[in-house]
């Protein structure tokens, strides 16, 4: 190589190393200040959504089971017989197993089940709190299976605590009302 074009590289590498000794940018121990404090929020967010999540499922499914309830009402109160397999339409009922996560809309007649109309499975991760058999006759208001100061029906997460339950009360006159969501 020429001693010009030593010069030159010296010339060249002295200016990179000036460069780079004077750069502003910011330390390690700042990168990782930044790093976690932003893993801890990101963390937060992420358990809050979770946590939101967990109750519209269960609300979405008490909604349901409450719509269940009404259909097997309107159908007992307006004798919608089923087409086949029926001589007397006794009612509609809708029939469940405490920590199942499934229950039925079940056709009533001739003084026995006739069969299954729809069966309704919950969101994996919730079930029914407690076993329920409401039987609404037809042409008829009133239900069978509710006392008559209401008889909670809910569904719920399937956790030991920190969850939520969804509630719905029937009145032995037939009243289907949703109590609404709890934590417990």
């Amino acid at each position: 190589m020429t001693p010009a074009l030593l010069s030159f590289f010296h010339r060249v590498s002295e200016k990179i190393s000036s460069a780079l000794s004077n750069a502003n940018g910011f330390t390690l121990i700042e990168m990782l200040i930044a790093i976690s404090v932003m893993s801890l929020l990101v963390g937060g967010s992420i358990a809050g959504y979770n946590k939101y999540n967990t109750r519209q499922i269960v609300i979405q499914d008490g909604k349901i089971l409450a719509s269940t309830l009404r259909t097997a009402q309107t159908r007992a109160r307006v004798g919608d017989k089923p087409t086949a397999g029926c001589t007397q339409l006794d009612g509609y009922r809708v029939i469940g197993t405490a920590n199942a996560s499934t229950y039925d809309l079940r056709v009533v007649c001739d003084g026995a089940d006739a069969g299954t109309v729809s069966t309704i499975t919950l969101a994996m991760g919730v079930v029914i709190q407690q076993s329920f058999n409401f039987l609404f006759p037809v042409l008829s208001s009133g239900v069978v299976g509710a006392a008559a100061a209401g008889t909670n029906v809910a569904v719920q997460n399937n956790v030991v605590s920190g969850g939520y339950r969804y509630t719905i009360s029937v009145s032995a006159s037939g009243v289907v009302y949703e109590t609404g969501i709890t934590s417990f």
